[in-house]
């Protein structure tokens, strides 16, 4: 996870109530093995980023790729005592373009979940990766998923136990 190097001017949108940039989620899906991309999705309609005869994709192009626009609600994780850092996705997903994914899926998707201003969407304000999707829920309106660390509820907190390996002063 990277989030200590926020811009100044990132800083100045969110905190503004008049800003002229918004903050964008840009999500990426991949497989399980984290090779292919299975979707570029955004919480943004910044622009027109694919027209073809029959449809017209709105989202935003962040470094050459397409985000395609999906209403979506990203929770962060909390930072309570005892809890595995956990991002909860709710996607508004009428158009049913995640739910075909989800139905061809057996293990844990790789994710990455970046937030970029709407106004310079090729610089990366945060960047949070090493998530999987472990939990997936879908209906006719939307879909919820949960994304975690693997192995994350498995670590010692904070990292080490304090052993003699470890701690030698402790033990001298």
């Amino acid at each position: 996870m990277s989030r200590n190097n926020i811009s100044t001017e990132a800083l100045k949108q969110f905190y503004s109530p008049d800003a002229d940039s918004t903050l964008a989620c840009l999500l990426t899906i991949y497989d399980e093995d984290g090779t292919t991309v299975l979707a570029r999705l955004t919480d943004n309609d910044k622009e027109r980023v694919v027209e073809n005869e029959d449809e017209v994709y709105y989202g935003i192009t962040s470094r050459s790729e397409d985000f395609l626009f999906l209403p979506m609600q990203v929770t962060m994780p909390s930072e309570e005592e005892g809890s595995t850092p956990n991002f909860n996705l709710v996607m508004y997903d009428v158009t049913q373009h995640i739910v075909p994914i989800i139905r061809t899926v057996f293990k844990p998707l790789k994710t990455k979940i970046e937030y970029v201003l709407t106004k310079t969407p090729d610089i990366v304000e945060m960047s949070f990766e090493d998530f999987h999707i472990v939990n997936f829920q879908y209906n006719a309106e939307q879909t919820t998923a949960e994304l975690s660390i693997l192995g994350m509820e498995r670590e010692a907190m904070p990292m080490y136990s304090c052993t003699p390996q470890w701690n030698p002063g402790l033990f001298s």
